[in-house]
């Protein structure tokens, strides 16, 4: 891994995430980190299923990530701030 991943998620995405992750409107691409993420606990914010999505679909329509760019990126995403994961109490 080379690091890279903050300036792969500017080029690649920023367009469509926003510059600080803060997402787009539409189908612009969901906030990637901020009071607006998925949370700590989501899915999401798991390497191997970040790096995944991304190497899959990014961008959108037209994926053409590398393996190792895909992973660039979900290691920069995944180190940003999000929401803490609240459990719910309810025994449903």
């Amino acid at each position: 891994m080379n690091g890279q991943g903050g300036s792969h998620a500017g080029s690649s995405s920023g367009g469509k995430h926003g510059g600080e992750g803060e997402g787009g409107h539409d189908e612009n691409g969901p906030p990637l980190w901020g009071d607006q993420s998925f949370t700590a606990g989501a899915g999401m914010a798991e390497l191997r299923n970040l790096a995944s999505f991304a190497y899959h679909n990014m961008p959108r329509h037209n994926p053409i990530l590398s393996e190792e760019e895909a992973l660039d990126i979900a290691v920069f995403v995944v180190d940003q701030p999000r929401p803490k994961f609240e459990k719910d109490e309810k025994p449903w």
